[in-house]
C-alpha cells in the first residue's frame, strides 16, 4: 500500500487533466486487495481516470478485477469509447488475452464506429501488437496507449521483447497518429529492473495551427 500511495502522490503532483492507465493494475487476485481502493482514493484528475484490462487482470479473475477498479474511482473502458466535455474521445479494449478466456472481443473499427474520429481520438490497448496499433490509427486512433513490455524490465530481456513488439517502448509515429508504450511503473517477477526504470509519463496534446489561407 505505501508504495501505491507514493505512486499516487507523484502522478498527482503533475496535475494532469486526465489520467489514462492501460492495464495490469492488478497481479493478485482481487479478494487479497481490498486495501486498493483506499490507497488509490487520491489518483483523480478533472476529466477522470480512465483503464483498460491488461492480461494478469485476466489470470486473476477478469470481472472481479474490473469491479475493483471501479471501486476506486478507475472508469473501465471495455470495448468502448466516451466523449469528453472538451471534445476528447478516449476508448479502450480489452487486452488480447479475452480471447483466450471466450470473451467477444471486437476489432478497433467496430469499437470506433460512431465516434467523432474528427476530434482527437485517445486509445487504450495494453498489449502494443503492431496489426492492432495499426489496425486501431486506421480506424480513427490519434495516439494508443500501451503498456504489457515493461520495456523490457532487466537488460538484456529487451533484446528479445523488441523482436515480439516492435512499437516497444517509447513514443512512435504510426500512419496518421502515435503509438506510445510505456515501461509501466511497478515489474513483473523479480521486485527489480536493470537498465529500464520506472517511469510515469506526461503526455501535453497540442492543437495543429489552422492553416494560412493564400
Amino acid at each position: 500500500p505505501a508504495m501505491v500511495r507514493r505512486r499516487v502522490a507523484e502522478v498527482v503532483a503533475l496535475e494532469p487533466d486526465l489520467i489514462l492507465v492501460p492495464g495490469d493494475v492488478l497481479d493478485q487476485p482481487p479478494e487479497r486487495l481490498a486495501w486498493l481502493p483506499d490507497a488509490l482514493a487520491d489518483l483523480r484528475a478533472p476529466l477522470g481516470v480512465f483503464a483498460t484490462t491488461g492480461n494478469h487482470e485476466y489470470y486473476v479473475g477478469v470481472d472481479a478485477s474490473v469491479d475493483l477498479l471501479e471501486r476506486a474511482g478507475f472508469d473501465v473502458l471495455m470495448n468502448e469509447h466516451v466523449e469528453l466535455p472538451v471534445g476528447i474521445v478516449v476508448a479502450g479494449i480489452e487486452d488480447r488475452t479475452a480471447d483466450r478466456f471466450d470473451r467477444a472481443r471486437p476489432s478497433e473499427a467496430e469499437i470506433l464506429a460512431d465516434a467523432d474520429t474528427r476530434r482527437p481520438v485517445l486509445f487504450l490497448n495494453h498489449t502494443p501488437a503492431a496489426d492492432e496499433v495499426q489496425a486501431a490509427v486506421a480506424a480513427g486512433a490519434d495516439l494508443v496507449h500501451s503498456g504489457h513490455t515493461h520495456g523490457g524490465q532487466i537488460w538484456p530481456v529487451g533484446l528479445l521483447t523488441r523482436l515480439a513488439f516492435p512499437y516497444h517502448h517509447g513514443l512512435y509515429r504510426v500512419g496518421s497518429g502515435h503509438q506510445l508504450t510505456t515501461s509501466g511503473i511497478g515489474w513483473w517477477g523479480p521486485s527489480m529492473r536493470l537498465g529500464v526504470p520506472p517511469e510515469i509519463v506526461l503526455v501535453t496534446l497540442r492543437a495543429e495551427p489552422a492553416p494560412t489561407r493564400p
